[in-house]
C-alpha cells in the first residue's frame, strides 16, 4: 500500500498546476490515495442569469475533486464519462467543499463519487464520474517529448 503522505504530496503537486481550477477560485484542502477534498466560495463569476451558481461552475469545481482523486495513485487517468444529479442550488457567497472518494479501482477501469455539499452540510451535487488510467507516471510507452511528472523528477506523459 503506497504511503499516505506520498499520495497527500503527489495531489498537491497537482492541485497547485492546476491553472483553471486556480482561475475559478478552487483551493485544495486535502488529498491522498483515491480520494480529494477542494473548497471553493460562489462568486460572481460563477453566477448564472437566475441569480444561482451555473452547474457548469458546480460541475467543473466537482470534476476537480475527481481529477486529483483519480491521478493520485501516480497513474495518469481522464474522465470518460459522468452523470451528474443537483439536489439544491447553491448561491452567492455559499461556501462549498468537493470530496472525491474512490468507490472500486481495477487495472483497467475505476469508479469515483463526489459529493458537493454547502457549509452547513446540504448536499448540492453528486456527480459520478468514470476514469480511465491511461499509464504510469513514471513510465512511457511512447517516444517523442516527454513532460515531467506530478514530482517533476520523473519522465510521464508524451507532451501533446
Amino acid at each position: 500500500m503506497e504511503n499516505k503522505a506520498k499520495a497527500r504530496q503527489r495531489v498537491a503537486q497537482l492541485a497547485a498546476r492546476d491553472r483553471f481550477a486556480q482561475a475559478m477560485g478552487v483551493e485544495f484542502v486535502d488529498g491522498g490515495p483515491g480520494c480529494a477534498t477542494v473548497a471553493m466560495t460562489v462568486r460572481e463569476q460563477h453566477l448564472n442569469f437566475n441569480g444561482t451558481c451555473h452547474g457548469g461552475a458546480i460541475f467543473a469545481f466537482a470534476d476537480a475533486a475527481f481529477g486529483l482523486a483519480s491521478n493520485s495513485h501516480g497513474v495518469v487517468a481522464a474522465g470518460i464519462d459522468a452523470h451528474v444529479t443537483y439536489q439544491l442550488a447553491a448561491v452567492l457567497g455559499d461556501e462549498l467543499t468537493a470530496s472525491a472518494v474512490e468507490v472500486s479501482r481495477s487495472r483497467k477501469l475505476a469508479v469515483y463519487r463526489i459529493d458537493v455539499t454547502r457549509a452547513d452540510g446540504a448536499m448540492i451535487s453528486r456527480p459520478i464520474p468514470l476514469p480511465l488510467p491511461i499509464k504510469s507516471w513514471c513510465a512511457s510507452a511512447r517516444a517523442g517529448p516527454i513532460r515531467k511528472c506530478c514530482c517533476g523528477t520523473h519522465r510521464g506523459w508524451p507532451a501533446g
